[in-house]
């Protein structure tokens, strides 16, 4: 391929195109891990802890519904629950409960971007969750 100024404009043009998709990607699948308010202290959590006023186990308990641990694949709008105790930097009273958001990969392993409520979001991998049914006590 001889590059002259076309061929040198489009080949520009493809990688400003490409550029353009990986910060797209990068930034949002950041996002999307960082997602968190400010102003929640953050805690190493544990199942043991209390489920915050807000957080979406708090409010499945609060409207008299409970979930059970069932067999599987976890995907886009699943219910999981985070199976992984003293996980560093939670904000407090997230509770374990979370709907999945999105799913991809890092370095070769499956995610999910997971939404505990209260505005947190956090990219956990799923060999770290369990599916879970959501059924009414």
């Amino acid at each position: 391929m001889v590059l002259d100024k076309r061929n040198l404009r489009a080949l520009n043009r493809g990688i400003m195109k490409l550029l353009l998709i990986i910060f797209l990607a990068v930034f949002c699948s950041q996002q999307a891990i960082q997602s968190r308010p400010q102003d929640i202290p953050l805690i190493t959590w544990y199942s043991s802890q209390v489920a915050g006023k807000g957080s979406l186990e708090a409010k499945l308990r609060d409207l008299g519904w409970s979930w059970v641990l069932r067999d599987g694949a976890i995907e886009r709008r699943s219910y999981v629950q985070d199976i992984l105790e003293g996980r560093l930097g939670q904000p407090e009273g997230r509770g374990a409960i979370a709907k999945v958001v999105s799913l991809g990969t890092s370095d070769g392993q499956p995610y999910a971007n997971v939404d505990f409520g209260r505005g947190y979001t956090v990219g956990i991998f799923l060999r770290e969750l369990s599916l879970v049914e959501i059924i009414h006590d």
